[in-house]
């Protein structure tokens, strides 16, 4: 074989994760019945009864604590030990497994050798230490996070998800290629962008170079020598189109950034963003491929992750494994774009008693679905994920393969000639729009002619255009928000919060928002 095997790795812990030996236990109760382990973590709970002092300890790897017996046995030891034993305070600890006569637990550990590492100052200002913290309160202090069960839980289920998406690419057989994230043009086309300069590094606004007898900012003397100024991708679907074009199935986890003012629970500015680009693939393909790979999600969830889905059910998120359950009972909705707008007009009175003063107003067509009633389609209409197809033209990206116009008589006798794009949004209950994509224009004459119609620079995309001339192939493929994903498989039945499922968020110096 190719590939090194496990014991040849010179990376040898001393010390024994409590997730291994949880799982070994549950597998055969006698493989860790009166075996010596070292493990390390810290302190979640502490306990004294007579003779004895009880602590659960956790070192992130486990929903489940492994709880340390300090018995008559170990008098002194507990003696040295228990000032200490505040929580939150690190541990080195060697002890014996045995079986648990509590309920709740299988196994515990009769401690014989004991060392606080790490000692917390002031046990009694100790945030981990106050019982029953509302996230909202713990969500500020993001340093502190990962202490918490909640959000030891929700990372957890986060690093399973991102293996699960990355086996799921390569089952079918997608190259992983991350491109460059610093680009010189906007994938959407719509200015959002973070600026990347090297010009504001002397916080001095009299020392940026201008361009000659103007105010504008002189970018070719910045870092890259560029005439326009470098920014952070919103997008790396446009690199992953050139990538494509030689190697059929590609995808990146990248980062995205989007200059968005908006800070709904369900927006980052900074986001990991799972986008693919698959080559001869036509519209019905692609929201089968979206379809698959988000029914895969959770039901690898459902499969692997189940206790901790347990234990955001018990604090987080009522109803948690049941509500994951539905999404994935049945194939998804499809509807079209024309069909999203009539239910939305059916349904406006029911809409707005919802979301009341949150909803400004009903959109009508032509216009941008919103959050509240993409939630309504999938949370109230079809009760699951829906798939929304055939976008108008002029609401969608310049990039996006059009459709043949066609006329609709209108209420009032009048008769509109509307045009589509082959696009799809795929809409999940609690989070909204979790996928974006669409089959993408190969035609050269076309896409030269949508851009030019739009007013866009040029310039910055001719190795784009370049691409439709020699060799020109048929593409699809989507976005979709990895933070969004995570938050729909955390949140419960109630709308979750976005910066829950990202570890950290925003560039502040106290790290607060």
């Amino acid at each position: 074989s190719i590939y090194i095997k496990k014991m040849d790795f010179l990376y040898k812990p001393k010390h024994t994760l409590i997730k291994k030996i949880h799982q070994l236990s549950k597998t055969d109760l006698n493989l860790v019945l009166d075996k010596e382990y070292s493990v390390k973590g810290w302190i979640r709970e502490t306990r004294s009864q007579y003779n004895h002092l009880f602590i659960k300890m956790y070192d992130g790897s486990h929903v489940l604590p492994l709880q340390l017996i300090f018995d008559d046995k170990t008098l002194e030891l507990r003696k040295k030990v228990e000032p200490y034993a505040h929580i939150g305070a690190c541990l080195e600890v060697r002890g014996t497994i045995v079986k648990s006569p509590a309920k709740g637990q299988l196994i515990e550990m009769i401690v014989s050798n004991c060392k606080i590492v790490g000692h917390v100052t002031d046990p009694d200002t100790y945030l981990p230490s106050a019982k029953n913290l509302p996230l909202e309160h713990v969500r500020r202090e993001q340093h502190l996070r990962a202490k918490f069960r909640t959000y030891g839980s929700i990372y957890r289920i986060r690093s399973y998800l991102m293996k699960r998406v990355q086996e799921f690419f390569d089952l079918n057989d997608c190259l992983h290629l991350d491109p460059n994230t610093l680009v010189s043009s906007d994938a959407e086309g719509a200015g959002e962008t973070l600026t990347v300069t090297t010009l504001l590094k002397e916080d001095d606004i009299t020392k940026i170079p201008t361009i000659l007898n103007s105010t504008k900012i002189d970018y070719t003397k910045d870092l890259f020598g560029n005439s326009t100024a470098a920014s952070l991708t919103v997008s790396s679907q446009l690199q992953l189109e050139a990538l494509c074009a030689g190697m059929s199935r590609v995808y990146t986890t990248n980062k995205s950034y989007r200059a968005e003012k908006s800070k709904t629970k369900r927006h980052l500015c900074e986001f990991t963003h799972v986008e693919a680009e698959l080559a001869f693939t036509g519209l019905t393909d692609l929201m089968d491929f979206c379809e698959d790979l988000l029914t895969f999600c959770i039901k690898g969830v459902l499969k692997d992750c189940r206790d901790d889905l347990d234990a955001l059910g018990t604090f987080h998120a009522k109803g948690i494994v049941q509500k994951l359950e539905s999404l994935v009972k049945e194939r998804f909705a499809r509807i079209t774009y024309d069909e999203a707008i009539d239910l939305i007009e059916i349904h406006e009175k029911q809409i707005k008693e919802k979301y009341g003063s949150e909803l400004t107003e009903i959109p009508k067509w032509g216009q941008d679905l919103g959050t509240y009633c993409e939630r309504f389609i999938a949370e109230e209409i079809f009760k699951k994920p829906v798939c929304v197809h055939h976008f108008p033209k002029d609401m969608k990206s310049f990039y996006m393969k059009q459709c043949e116009p066609y006329t609709v008589e209108l209420k009032n006798g009048a008769k509109e000639t509307r045009q589509c794009c082959e696009s799809l949004d795929i809409l999940c209950p609690t989070v909204g729009e979790i996928f974006g994509a669409s089959v993408r224009e190969e035609n050269y004459e076309k896409l030269l002619l949508e851009m030019t119609q739009r007013k866009m620079d040029i310039k910055p995309y001719w190795w784009y255009l370049d691409l439709r001339k020699n060799g020109s192939t048929p593409t699809a493929g989507f976005g979709m928000g990895f933070c969004r994903l995570v938050t729909l498989l955390t949140s419960g039945f109630e709308a979750g919060n976005i910066r829950d499922s990202t570890p950290f968020v925003v560039a502040s110096d106290d790290l607060r928002y």
